[in-house]
């Protein structure tokens, strides 16, 4: 029974991981393709601010270039990164690694910590309160009472 179990849960969390990781690919593949087509972009706007610039003289038309070269090597940063250099989500990996080995203190959910008593006393609450509505006795635009809150430290 119980290497049944550990086996379910082994594979729960197989299962999970593999769905981190195609979670992950899928972002991946998105930045990819956006960076494509902004690539595309920037490459017919670069030829026509360009053409501007030397056909009027106003070397002012080719500023809008600098913010669109940002935004393009942020995305290709994204989606591949640059030689030499991790990429973005390598960069984002270890800052997550980081975050959990070091600055635990910034993980934490605004609120009380979730229980199961929490969790009924808040079912009871909300089943009450539609009971009362029901009955024609609920006519307060009060919340309903949320169960006590244990204090964080």
């Amino acid at each position: 029974m119980i290497a049944a179990q550990q086996r379910m849960a082994e594979r729960q969390i197989e299962t999970q991981q593999q769905m981190r990781e195609r979670m992950m690919a899928v972002q991946i593949a998105g930045a990819r393709d956006l960076c494509r087509w902004f690539g595309a972009f920037y490459s017919f706007a670069a030829v026509g601010l360009l053409a501007g610039a030397i056909r009027t003289r106003k070397p002012q038309l080719i500023a809008p270039l600098v913010p669109l070269t940002f935004v393009l090597g942020y995305q290709y940063d994204m989606g591949w990164g640059f030689p030499g250099y991790p990429s973005k989500i390598e960069r984002i990996v270890a800052e997550a690694d980081d975050i959990l080995q070091h600055q635990q203190k910034y993980l934490g959910f605004p609120g009380f910590p979730l229980s199961v008593a929490s969790l009924d006393a808040a079912a009871v609450a909300r089943a009450n309160a539609v009971a009362a509505a029901a009955a024609g006795a609920g006519t307060s635009t009060a919340p309903a009472t949320e169960p006590s809150r244990p204090k964080m430290q």
